[in-house]
């Protein structure tokens, strides 16, 4: 299911028991059992932690690490936090159930490492919200938590282990077709997909999606219907094969898979044209590499992936607008 051929995901259940490993006496960075410390005790006194340790107490969740269950807390230091828009200024005043949301999305029970993944493995983790699904996948580029960079792990800790990211991960809000309504910078896009033109709506290639078979979409942002000159809701409605314009995949693709210039398949449209991706090297930005014939460019246009890695829970979105050189 997940990339076309190339990797394909193990069982939910079958790789899930190998991180369950509850060892008193693993070494340090292996494991729960490295010190006599708790996960809460830890943050509640690490200086790289502080905003994340707020975040904690704010929702009650440090109680929650203070206990003999072990956990894998997939934490963020403070310069990920304040770049992911979680200052101490912001966490005093944000929604306290959406960050509890947040936060639980990045605990996971068991124990987990990086030696726990094989090499182009990746795996479903159970989150400790309400079992919502996160994926971790390890490449030659590193250990990634829904194609967020992991750091490594910080600590062996009595009751569990932490896991750095470089910024917080965002809990699915709906399915790709919900979760396109949610995000501002594709308003027109959202427009489009519930005009039905004279090509029918993009948003059928949405819906028909699915958890076991999901897609990954690649979707235009407002400044790129700016820059066609459809920065109106009428001139969207007279865009032609606009109306079918996005790149899609099945599988469940993140940055990560990109890293290293790589050409991702992406399946034909009903015109026939089959639309390949080729990444630079930083996986934020990408050719389409054959020319297409439904108005948004060719082989010799760059786009840039300004929101990546919004993960659904039928596939996974990245937005995309004209490369800024």
């Amino acid at each position: 299911m997940k990339r076309n051929s190339h990797f394909q995901r193990l069982s939910v259940f079958a790789v899930f028991l190998v991180f369950t490993i509850f060892a008193v006496s693993c070494k340090k960075n292996s494991g729960a059992g490295a010190s006599t410390q708790t996960l809460r005790q830890y943050f509640s006194s690490a200086s790289q932690y502080t905003l994340f340790n707020k975040a904690l107490q704010r929702t009650g969740l440090d109680t929650l690490l203070g206990g003999a269950i072990p956990y894998t807390v997939f934490a963020v230091g403070d310069s990920g936090m304040i770049h992911s828009g979680y200052t101490s200024a912001g966490i005093d005043t944000t929604n306290i159930p959406r960050l509890r949301r947040t936060l639980l999305y990045q605990i996971i029970q068991g124990s987990i490492t990086s030696a726990s993944l094989q090499l182009y493995q990746e795996i479903p983790l159970t989150t400790a919200d309400s079992g919502i699904q996160a994926y971790l996948e390890q490449n030659n580029f590193g250990l990634f938590f829904n194609g967020i960079p992991v750091a490594g792990v910080d600590s062996g800790l009595s009751n569990g282990i932490i896991q750095r990211m470089q910024t917080m991960a965002a809990p699915p809000v709906g399915d790709l077709y919900t979760t396109v309504g949610t995000i501002p910078s594709l308003s027109d896009y959202n427009f489009l997909i519930h005009y039905v033109g004279q090509y029918g709506s993009p948003g059928d290639y949405l819906r028909a999606a699915s958890p076991a078979s999901p897609l990954t979409v690649f979707l235009p942002n407002n400044t790129l219907f700016a820059a066609l000159g459809w920065d109106n809701l009428t001139a969207i409605q007279q865009g032609g094969y606009f109306s079918n314009v996005y790149f899609w995949g099945n599988g469940q693709y993140y940055t990560c898979d990109f890293l290293g210039a790589s050409n991702l398949f992406l399946n034909a449209d009903q015109f026939g044209n089959r639309n390949y991706l080729w990444f630079t090297k930083d996986g934020y930005s990408f050719y389409p590499n054959t020319t297409v014939s439904n108005g948004i460019g060719n082989a010799n246009t760059r786009y840039q992936i300004v929101l990546a890695n919004i993960v659904c829970t039928n596939g996974v979105i990245h937005t995309f607008q004209p490369y800024s050189y």
